[in-house]
């Protein structure tokens, strides 16, 4: 615990431990930091336990009144961050330095950028929230504490209260411009991939029936063949399961239902894919997916055609569809930089990472700017 002229802050070692109207006071709209997702995370065991991600949220309190928070986790690994620091790590290890654990702001295995710092953003919150992470950071043992996908202004904010060092990576964003539909979209295409995209559609939709449901008409079995597709993509990826368990998708529609959209694609009476999207009042975000089949397109159909169709439709400003991915240039989807922020505690590789962060993002700069070019927009 840590007190600060009229504050207080501790860390809380399950979010339960905090009134779910508490929390999502300080930011009701952002689906990924509400009290529901995170707590279904720790409830259904995909976070706690032996899985490497110890949930240890950072709590301020003026009198009885929570005013600020940040979904933490002390890291025993680097799994399901998206903001990779193996390298890091590796060096730690090869110089007997201790890289594991520290202490990490994010939402587990979702490379989504939003809120971190939850409810009162002042200079003395700020202020507070380092000094405490620094603090427990030395007696604790960690290497460092971190902030992964944050608002850039909270970045920029915590860099000038701390030591910190950011870090950016480059994530592909579709922008609604106030098309009427898809077809308005395509005409702002090149000719050429305007043809490609079309052809494309239409060889898979031949093949296909897509169903959309959206919250309360998301059945249990609409669940279970969701969760059936996204396993085995998982399972055939990379050998093993998804983080994420078929009871935390259960709990994810019972709870927030209102920003559940289910997309499924169906051949006969067989759902053979299916994505899963939350939404808020600007953005769809697509986080989940999985396929019984490999049918040519139904990724790119599924994930990524009929978000933008359903954005316009529902006049969201923005498709979100998560990390990596550059074949989502040629489809519209622009280049954005994403920035996190680091601290580490004093060792021999300080003047090392301080530079390694400041060349990374000269060269995302560069990245960014070549993947603008490659737009496949008219009169770029």
């Amino acid at each position: 615990m840590l007190i600060s002229t009229m504050l207080r802050a501790e860390f809380c070692t399950a979010i339960e431990q905090v009134a779910s109207e508490a929390w999502d006071a300080l930011h009701p709209n952002h689906p990924f930091v509400r009290h529901s997702f995170l707590a279904a995370l720790e409830r259904e065991g995909c976070v706690g336990g032996q899985t490497g991600w110890l949930p240890q949220h950072w709590l301020c309190w003026q009198g009885t009144k929570l005013i600020a928070a940040v979904p933490g986790y002390v890291k025993s690994h680097s799994y399901g961050e998206y903001v990779f620091d193996w390298s890091w790590a590796d060096a730690f290890t090869k110089y007997n330095y201790p890289y594991y654990p520290k202490w990490l702001a994010a939402v587990p295995f979702t490379p989504i950028s939003g809120p971190r710092l939850l409810g009162a953003m002042t200079t003395e919150v700020q202020t507070l929230l380092c000094q405490h992470l620094s603090h427990t950071m030395q007696e604790a043992g960690w290497s460092g504490w971190h902030i992964n996908f944050a608002a850039p202004e909270l970045v920029q904010s915590l860099a000038a209260h701390s030591s910190a060092m950011t870090r950016h990576t480059v994530q592909f964003h579709w922008h609604n411009r106030g098309y009427a539909d898809f077809t308005a979209f395509l005409a702002t295409l090149t000719a050429r991939r305007r043809k490609q995209v079309r052809k494309e559609r239409e060889q898979v939709l031949a093949q296909i029936t897509i169903r959309t449901l959206c919250g309360a008409n998301i059945s249990e079995q609409d669940i279970v063949h969701f969760y059936t597709c996204y396993q085995h993509t998982y399972l055939k990826r990379s050998g093993h399961t998804g983080y994420l368990n078929l009871r935390f998708f259960r709990a994810l529609v019972a709870q927030q239902a209102s920003q559940v959209v289910l997309m499924q694609a169906w051949q006969g009476e067989q759902c053979v894919a299916a994505s899963l999207y939350l939404q808020d009042d600007t953005t769809l975000y697509g986080r989940y997916w999985g396929a019984l089949t490999d049918l040519p397109g139904l990724h790119f159909e599924l994930c990524y055609y009929q978000a933008i169709e359903y954005a316009i439709k529902q006049r969201l400003q923005t498709v979100n569809a998560g990390a990596q991915g550059e074949h989502k240039i040629l489809r519209g989807f622009e280049p954005e930089l994403t920035q996190s922020l680091h601290c580490m505690a004093e060792s021999p590789f300080s003047a090392t990472l301080a530079q390694f962060c400041h060349q990374e993002r000269h060269a995302m700069a560069q990245y960014q700017q070549e993947c603008r070019l490659a737009l496949p927009f008219k009169h770029q």
